[in-house]
């Protein structure tokens, strides 16, 4: 389990819906590697979804110098499916992220023990 003590997408098995940003630099070591600079829980909300703002995601990347982002989010339902409002704040988020330079690599969903790449499904252009 990670520092969140079970409170973030990544540690599974979370009955409310979570948010959580991913924040990259440029990978000086290596060729297209990055450096993780932080692991943020954005937001949590009830069993249905949460609240994603976009405005905070833009303002911690600015904030952290990031260069690039990955973003995920959690379906407690199990559903491990893309619903047209994922899709939708995605474009927002890559939309306003582009605006200072920033990008957004992925877009993940997570279930408690599988998840989906939404830039492998094509939803992210």
């Amino acid at each position: 389990m990670c520092r969140c003590r079970g409170q973030c997408c990544l540690c599974g098995g979370i009955k409310f819906s979570c948010f959580d940003l991913i924040q990259l630099d440029l990978g000086y070591c290596k060729v297209n590697a990055s450096q993780l600079i932080s692991y943020r829980l954005i937001s949590t909300g009830n069993i249905r979804g949460t609240i994603i703002d976009v405005q905070l995601l833009v303002c911690l990347a600015l904030h952290t110098m990031a260069s690039k982002v990955i973003v995920v989010h959690n379906h407690p339902s199990g559903k491990l499916e893309a619903s047209k409002s994922d899709v939708k704040i995605t474009r927002q988020i890559k939309d306003a992220l582009e605006l200072i330079d920033v990008l957004l690599l992925d877009h993940l969903i997570i279930t408690e023990d599988c998840y989906i790449s939404m830039h492998a499904h094509g939803l992210i252009h």
